[in-house]
């Protein structure tokens, strides 16, 4: 139980679960680019724990190139596959 719950608390699942990444090897690639900021410092550690009240985003030029296509991820994604309800996505 205790494995399960620190594999739900790595980086690259939240960002896979949480529907912004269509796989976890996907997003592993992201955050090993140095595309992921935790509390406003990059991380490059996919295997990262990330602890309650933790501030995931992304760098602007990561945003720039995605903008669209995670817009229409997310909205589609989103109905069929709803990011677990201990995730809050704003």
């Amino acid at each position: 139980m205790i494995l399960l719950k620190l594999f739900e608390q790595r980086l690259s699942t939240i960002l896979y679960r949480s529907t912004f990444f269509l796989n976890i090897a996907e997003s592993v690639a992201i955050i090993r680019s140095g595309n992921v900021l935790v509390n406003y410092k990059t991380i490059f550690c996919p295997n990262y724990i990330i602890n309650n009240y933790d501030f995931i985003s992304f760098k602007q030029s990561l945003r720039k190139k995605l903008q669209k296509f995670l817009k229409f991820r997310l909205c589609f994604f989103r109905y069929l596959f709803g990011p677990p309800l201990y995730l809050e996505i704003d």
